[in-house]
């Protein structure tokens, strides 16, 4: 699975837990990664939870709704999420673990090898999401 930076990624999951994340200056905290659907509208998002420097839970971070979305390890070790396509279903947008930045695309058409391999991470992947307002 590369994107144009010829990124790979693996260890696709719906939740992920990380002991030792950076939360701030030289501080680090706990994260919580874990995938929301909203049953009624067919779609997922991202919630990313961090402890504060006192060690209590933060209030989650969300990304938008998309038809379906994945935690991944990039092979420069970072963890990335990707979801599929809600315009464009023969897409998956790749987003960095910060819920801020587009860490690049991988289109059907332009990228049919690139394409594929995101396919097969997503089949590896079964099972309904964590519930809805799970706390960590």
């Amino acid at each position: 699975m590369t994107t144009n930076t010829q990124l790979t990624f693996s260890d696709p999951v719906r939740r992920l837990e990380i002991n030792d994340w950076p939360i701030g200056g030289k501080r680090r905290g706990q994260v919580v990664f874990e995938i929301e659907t909203d049953v009624f509208k067919g779609v997922e998002r991202v919630s990313r939870r961090t402890t504060n420097k006192h060690g209590q839970w933060c209030q989650s971070k969300k990304t938008t709704y998309a038809p379906l979305w994945l935690i991944c390890t990039g092979s420069d070790g970072k963890t990335y999420l990707i979801s599929t396509g809600k315009y464009n279903p023969g897409a998956f947008y790749i987003t960095e673990s910060n819920l801020r930045f587009d860490a690049g695309q991988i289109y059907q058409d332009q990228d049919p090898e690139g394409y594929k391999a995101m396919q097969a991470l997503f089949q590896a992947v079964q099972g309904p999401a964590d519930k809805k307002g799970d706390q960590p």
